[in-house]
């Protein structure tokens, strides 16, 4: 199993695959809208979230890579800056 550890002010996200929140559908296509994630891991200059927080931020803000491309084990995770993370998600309930 790959480990990954970011650095400086760097955040491993897995997107929570979310298509409704609150009677409304959200598109597809993700370049602008916003996102909730958990975090995986941080960077030693991170002072805001740790690792189990759930975040918010805007899609268009991340780098994404994919884990064991092509298997079934495949999976998607994102870097973020610290500074493009809008909120910490408190309640998921809406």
């Amino acid at each position: 199993m790959i480990q990954i550890q970011p650095l400086f002010d760097n955040i491993l996200l897995e997107i929570e695959e979310v298509k409704e929140i609150g009677g409304i559908i959200l598109p597809e296509n993700r370049n602008d809208i916003e996102e909730i994630a958990k975090v995986l891991a941080v960077g030693g200059d991170v002072s805001k979230v740790k690792k189990g927080d759930m975040v918010a931020f805007k899609s268009w803000a991340l780098d994404e890579i994919t884990l064991n491309q092509g298997t079934k084990n495949e999976k998607k995770i994102i870097f973020i800056e610290e500074k493009n993370i809008k909120a910490k998600v408190v309640n998921k309930a809406i």
